[in-house]
């Protein structure tokens, strides 16, 4: 069959699209971008494997992918596409901004910190155009989730990992915040929701969706993180919001009778797991103390600094009070502070990167990503951004009609937008990497079209390997 068939007859394009194989080469970019991604999630295995920082493991891959790109490639540009690539653009602009105002190094670091994520999405426009191809990242995604709650469970259980978090403690109340395999605390408790997601709407197989939702619950509990409570509230309100637009009820009978099963599995998995425990009170003191310091984190600690604010007063000081501290600190350091309103201050004004190269004082930590974006790049980079998320939303709000697997990514964007308000998604390496694939995958004109979109979700591509 050849690119010009008969679009008069949708079921049959779509029926020979889809066992049409992909060509060796085709494999080799996705199997290398699945490698790619991998890298860029287990950042911190390079902590314990020198040879990937060494060698420059992962923009080796990005630059043999992306002179793959510019060789081979005829991709079709899309409005998202563009737009993403004009946010990429805008982000060189500001790196080059920074140099002039702060030195190479500063420009360098802050340049790589905003697109090292970034940057999977004009990828995955181009390479990701079947669904199966999509589940396979997002698999990925969750193979090194599952990892995450691993490490986080063998720390709760008394062990050591060292080697992967330096010694990293943050306590909330008594309890230990650890750092797992997927970063510090926040970033455990920010993935459960998404983990919750893809148990319900991209696995199959009862006993995985099990699993992965009590992933899910492990990540949340050992964060004590209070983002990733209002993300699972947000997370099930969407999943019955979904199941009311596809059912006319607002919950249906199968998944009443999925959601019973799920929560009998997952009593019994505690039970178990009590009934180990009973006999190890430190465990069990253990338990307990999550328990109540997770409620306290919510609703607020009262006179206990060590618990923090309340969820609602933490987000207003990251909304209002935060950013308009910063717009003081901003101004402290412009010259003529209209210019950078409108173009941005520089990555040496905001963030991680700029803290640990300027220090703390002369720097915006705003932990509210349209804050940090408006610091950097101005106002016309956050408007740049926001139009990139409003395109992104109405692509995957079609293309989630009917379907489980763009549901999921529909639902994980609004997660992720969401967590933007109180946390930088955008350069985020663990949740953040999805977000950018999410944007590439809504950015391919491929993926959109009749013959690769499917309502019932029932045929299976050809594999990636």
């Amino acid at each position: 069959m050849t690119p010009s068939m008969n679009y008069s007859s949708p079921n049959r394009v779509q029926t020979e699209t889809i066992q049409q194989p992909i060509s060796f080469a085709r494999r080799i970019d996705l199997v290398l971008l699945g490698l790619l991604f991998s890298f860029i999630l287990l950042y911190r295995l390079q902590l314990v494997a020198g040879w990937i920082t060494v060698f420059r493991v992962r923009e080796v891959l990005y630059a043999f992918l992306y002179i793959r790109v510019f060789l081979f490639c005829r991709p079709r540009m899309t409005k998202i596409l563009f737009l993403v690539l004009l946010y990429l653009g805008y982000c060189l602009f500001v790196g080059i901004h920074t140099f002039y105002l702060y030195g190479a190094e500063m420009a360098i670091s802050g340049f790589m910190r905003f697109v090292n994520v970034a940057l999977l999405a004009p990828l995955a426009a181009i390479m990701i155009t079947h669904k199966q191809q999509l589940k396979i990242f997002i698999k990925i995604w969750l193979a090194v989730a599952y990892l995450g709650a691993i490490s986080g469970i063998y720390q709760f259980m008394g062990g050591d990992l060292f080697a992967i978090t330096e010694g990293y403690k943050h306590f909330r109340g008594e309890s230990i915040r650890y750092m797992t395999l997927l970063g510090e605390p926040n970033i455990g408790g920010m993935a459960s929701p998404i983990v919750l997601l893809a148990a319900v709407y991209v696995l199959r197989n009862p006993i995985w969706k099990i699993i992965t939702a009590v992933v899910s619950i492990v990540l949340l509990f050992l964060s004590v993180s209070k983002a990733g409570l209002a993300g699972i509230t947000l997370a099930i309100f969407l999943i019955v919001y979904y199941e009311y637009k596809k059912t006319g009820h607002l919950i249906g009978k199968k998944l009443v009778r999925n959601m019973m099963y799920s929560i009998s599995l997952i009593c019994l998995g505690v039970v178990i797991f009590l009934i180990i425990s009973i006999n190890n009170p430190v465990i069990m003191e253990k338990i307990q103390e999550y328990s109540r310091t997770a409620i306290t984190a919510v609703i607020g600690g009262g006179d206990r600094v060590d618990i923090s604010p309340s969820l609602v007063d933490d987000l207003l000081t990251r909304v209002f009070t935060m950013t308009l501290d910063g717009i003081e600190i901003a101004k402290r350091e412009s010259s003529f502070y209209p210019f950078n309103a409108m173009f941005g201050s520089s990555f040496g004004i905001a963030g991680t990167a700029a803290e640990e190269l300027r220090g703390q004082d002369s720097v915006i930590t705003p932990h509210n990503g349209f804050s940090e974006i408006y610091f950097v790049g101005g106002i016309l980079m956050l408007f740049l951004f926001l139009v990139i998320l409003f395109f992104v939303f109405r692509r995957l709000w079609w293309l989630a009609k009917g379907d489980n697997l763009f549901t999921a990514l529909l639902a994980i964007f609004i997660i992720c937008v969401a967590f933007t308000i109180s946390y930088p998604i955008m350069s985020n390496i663990f949740a953040g990497s999805l977000f950018w694939i999410a944007i590439g995958v809504a950015a391919n004109r491929s993926i959109a079209r009749e013959e690769f979109y499917s309502k019932d979700n029932d045929y299976e591509l050809s594999p990636l390997i």
